[in-house]
């Protein structure tokens, strides 16, 4: 058993890796307003299209590095951005 006079050592608090840049987060906080705001769960399996066709039609001007991401983001990293990407 250890002493009472020793104090657990506190744990680091992991810093915040931000992997999509704020022009991706714009693009999904637009492909997230086309359906009407749909859940994560239910946005990632649909978003190849959700950025697609707004694309073809010149409603969503990103470049192809920012659609290739938005379409490869998971449903948990788009929940986890919720506060980035929800209405503003």
């Amino acid at each position: 058993m250890a002493d009472s006079d020793e104090s657990p050592t506190p744990r680091r608090v992991r810093e915040l890796k931000l992997t999509y840049g704020n022009e991706v987060i714009e693009a999904l906080r637009r492909a997230w307003a086309v359906p009407d705001g749909p859940t994560d769960k239910r946005m990632a399996p649909a978003m190849a299209v959700l950025v697609a066709s707004p694309r073809r039609h010149g409603e969503l001007d990103i470049t192809e590095k920012v659609a290739s991401q938005l379409v490869a983001m998971s449903a948990a990293t788009i929940a986890g951005g919720w506060p980035r990407i929800g209405p503003s």
